[in-house]
């Protein structure tokens, strides 16, 4: 039964993609809780704005998980955003949550930009290309 739950999993995906796939589920889920907070305040626009948020960070969990490259450029864009809406934070409402959300964004940005990140995705395509090539 172990070997069919680890052979889901690519073997190139390291532990920092590990835990950013963590991270966005965890948020994605709290998201989920406050759209139920929501749906049984009857706050109609709340609840699709969380729910709308939580698939925000499901989707490019899913990707990543599944090292599709739309995936990490999805990511990288919605991670600059968040990065931009931490900076408004920090300036206008708290100065707390501002540094975390720009902390935690702005380490994903930058792992999703490194090297050892790329070569997960260019790896990727270069072996189904192969062996795409082999199998004809």
């Amino acid at each position: 039964m172990r070997n069919l739950f680890v052979r889901q999993f690519d073997p190139r995906l390291t532990l920092r993609m590990i835990l950013i796939i963590g991270f966005l589920i965890l948020i994605g889920i709290g998201n989920l809780l406050g759209a139920y907070q929501a749906f049984t305040r009857g706050n109609l626009s709340a609840m699709l704005s969380a729910g709308g948020g939580a698939l925000l960070y499901f989707i490019p969990a899913y990707g990543l998980l599944k090292l599709k490259a739309w995936a990490r450029k999805l990511e990288l864009v919605l991670s600059i955003l968040f990065m931009l809406l931490g900076a408004a934070v920090l300036l206008f409402e708290s100065m707390i949550g501002g540094v975390i959300i720009l902390l935690s964004h702005g380490l994903i940005v930058a792992y999703l930009l490194s090297s050892e990140c790329k070569a997960m995705f260019t790896h990727r395509s270069f072996h189904d290309q192969s062996f795409k090539n082999s199998a004809q």
